[in-house]
């Protein structure tokens, strides 16, 4: 049992086990606990903690700082009763059954299925992460900023699931809660207030109904200058004619059958003619670069630039546009300096799904533009695949096309929890062949698939696999030889086969059509490590990580940066970037690189990842190492090698429990 309790959610406290405060005076004290807490295992290295907290000062002094400050929040957990920080030579770690973290438990709670699980992980999200604490450094303030963001993101999607399952289930009380939480997390939600608007009707209390729609007018019109979506405005009618379901809808163009998108001209905010000329410059740019997308329908400048400061609402846009989503933007200069905002929103509901805003010097314009087009598209791209796989997802069997068959294994592609998550990626994706054996990308997500599967070991024939998801790789580029993603597939195709020289010229070949694809950069690098060539490999992971930084497979680009800097020899930077991919992805092949750095750098904290890796080590055939680790060179693979041995391990380890995939030997 805990013998304290962190409170990090809407504000900051350390209560022992009898509910008295433990006073933590000053910002970096409170942003080393919150580190630590936050961190997986509560273990961080010394460098990763002096990098986040005193980023402004040089090596020795920041770790000079960190000494002292780590003394003094012993001495005051120790006048608290608690001995919950561990501190050696290589890292710190914090004693989480000691110290009880209300954020730890809102994020299990809120990814487990039960409702009631996630009803009460919503109890305890309290509010913004660390709400009133400023530590004043602009490393740390970064990664605040990025995980209030990931807190709040996961608060918003499990209020709107509880209302979603609630108006599922016809419960007007859970609706009611569900609804009115989602609003105390963003005002805006349109779902939620058609929700209330409908238990207002439906209860014949229709003046209170149109109070919702006209406060959130309100709302909508002082924060972003829009108006509801056709939809809420529909059933506000339907509300006021006495009617609850809404039947027409603005004429429009029928929507394509894949992602179609409008990047409207963006606003500019002062009345300078070379600010709009800058602007229409990037918004062509922006048309030009999704173009090279070729899974995705886009507007041509001339349609989309005839509603320059048009007053009209996005959903109207979309609809005479004929689009589901429609990107919109705004640019100011002040001095020397221009803000570019962007944002992506779902033309039908107006659920704003992204958004983002860029501050540049006025340096070398071209550059700039350049740069902005690249990190808004990279941006764009996968926000688009996570809101049609979810559109498809939520279609009955008996409505699904090829198209949708195949958004729906992308689904499950990109969730890649479990075994059965890779089954249910094949068979949707072998289905959307079955009814279109023309759509290339299927064959490309099945050949994606079928490496996925084998590289976290659910494969019960790592040799069949390899087979299918040559001929799926190959069909897909036969049919889409233009596609960037199709030499992605073939890239993988050629890493599973051991052809690590065409690996990497099946990724230069993707990179080359489209620079933007996040993915491409990532094969880029990830060959280039098996080519031998580490220092040239880190320019195309960063690029990938810049370009899609919310990206389902972030701990790929981070691991593998991990890998090019462990054959680089900065073996510290090998265990900095492999831990934060393990804290997102725990992968046998991640910590695989873990343990070699640790090995290298003569550290004693070896025997805990050792039994890490043996409770991960997945069940597979002699492949399996092969497949982890392919080299042109087999003194690189020495090298690794080499590293796990400094860490005692001189064998792949043998798995401790089931992994939903039939056991064999792993290679020796």
């Amino acid at each position: 049992m805990a013998e304290a309790r962190l409170t990090l959610l809407g504000g900051f406290s350390l209560r022992d086990a009898r509910g008295t405060t433990c006073e933590i005076p000053g910002a970096k004290p409170v942003g080393l606990l919150a580190v630590l807490a936050l961190a997986p295992d509560g273990r961080l290295g010394h460098d990763q903690i002096a990098a986040l907290l005193w980023s402004d000062r040089a090596a020795p002094q920041a770790r000079d700082s960190l000494k002292h400050a780590l003394a003094d929040l012993r001495r005051r957990l120790a006048a608290a009763g608690l001995d919950a920080l561990e501190v050696d030579r290589q890292s710190v770690r914090l004693d989480l059954n000691r110290i009880a973290v209300d954020a730890g438990e809102f994020k299990a709670l809120a990814g487990a299925a039960d409702p009631q699980a996630k009803s009460r992980a919503l109890e305890l999200y309290g509010g913004e992460l660390l709400h009133g604490v400023s530590v004043r450094d602009p490393a740390f303030d970064d990664w605040l900023r990025q995980e209030r963001a990931t807190y709040a993101t996961l608060a918003e999607s499990t209020a709107a699931l509880l209302l979603a399952d609630a108006e599922a289930g016809a419960d007007d009380a859970a609706v009611r809660e569900a609804a009115t939480r989602l609003l105390g997390l963003d005002p805006l939600r349109e779902d939620a207030v058609r929700a209330l608007m409908r238990l207002h009707a439906e209860a014949g209390e229709r003046a209170a109904a149109l109070r919702c729609l006209e406060e959130l007018r309100e709302r909508l019109a002082a924060d972003l200058q829009i108006e509801p979506s056709s939809e809420t405005e529909a059933l506000g009618t339907a509300i006021r004619e006495s009617r609850i379901a809404a039947s027409v809808a603005p004429a429009g163009l029928p929507l394509p059958d894949r992602p179609s998108i409008a990047v409207l001209p963006f606003h500019t905010l002062q009345n300078d003619q070379d600010q709009a000329y800058f602007a229409d410059g990037v918004v062509e740019d922006l048309i030009n670069a999704l173009s090279r997308y070729r899974w995705f329908f886009v507007i041509n400048r001339n349609s989309s630039f005839a509603f320059r400061n048009s007053e009209m609402p996005i959903a109207e846009i979309g609809q005479k546009l004929g689009v589901r989503y429609v990107a919109t933007g705004s640019l100011r200069r002040a001095g020397s300096r221009i803000r570019l905002s962007a944002a992506l929103i779902e033309a039908d509901t107006g659920i704003q799904l992204w958004g983002d805003h860029y501050d540049r010097d006025l340096t070398d314009i071209f550059v700039i533009q350049d740069e902005l087009t690249r990190r808004i598209v990279g941006a764009i791209e996968p926000e688009l695949l996570v809101g049609e796989s979810r559109r498809a997802l939520d279609r009955s069997a008996g409505q699904l096309a090829a198209y949708d068959c195949h958004m729906k294994g992308m689904w499950f592609h990109n969730r890649q929890q479990d075994a059965e998550d890779f089954a249910q990626a094949l068979h949707w994706q072998r289905r959307a062949i079955e009814l279109d054996p023309g759509l290339a990308r299927a064959y490309m997500v099945l050949a994606r698939a079928l490496y996925a599967r084998s590289l976290f070991g659910f494969s019960d024939d790592i040799a069949r696999d390899r087979a299918e998801l040559m001929a799926a790789a190959e069909k897909a580029v036969s049919l889409e030889e233009g596609d960037g993603y199709s030499h992605y597939a073939m890239s993988l195709a050629c890493l599973m086969d051991e052809r690590p020289v065409e690996a990497l010229a099946a990724a230069e070949r993707a990179a080359d059509l489209n620079p933007n694809l996040a993915l491409a950069q990532n094969a880029l690098g990830w060959t280039r490590i098996a080519n031998g060539r580490f220092a040239e490999a880190l320019d195309p992971l960063e690029t990938a990580l810049r370009l899609s930084p919310r990206d389902p497979l972030t701990y790929l680009f981070l691991s593998r940066i991990g890998l090019a800097h462990y054959h680089l020899r900065d073996y510290g930077r090998a265990l900095e970037f492999s831990r934060k991919a393990f804290a997102l992805r725990r992968q046998p092949f991640i910590a695989l690189v873990i343990l070699a750095s640790l090995g290298q750098l003569g550290s004693p904290e070896v025997e805990p990842v050792r039994q890490q890796l043996a409770a991960l080590a997945p069940a597979g055939d002699r492949d399996y190492w092969r497949l982890l680790f392919v080299y042109s060179d087999p003194a690189d693979e020495d090298h690794l090698r080499d590293g796990l041995r400094k860490a005692g391990l001189d064998a792949f380890p043998e798995p401790s429990q089931s992994r939903n995939a039939p056991s064999a030997q792993i290679r020796r």
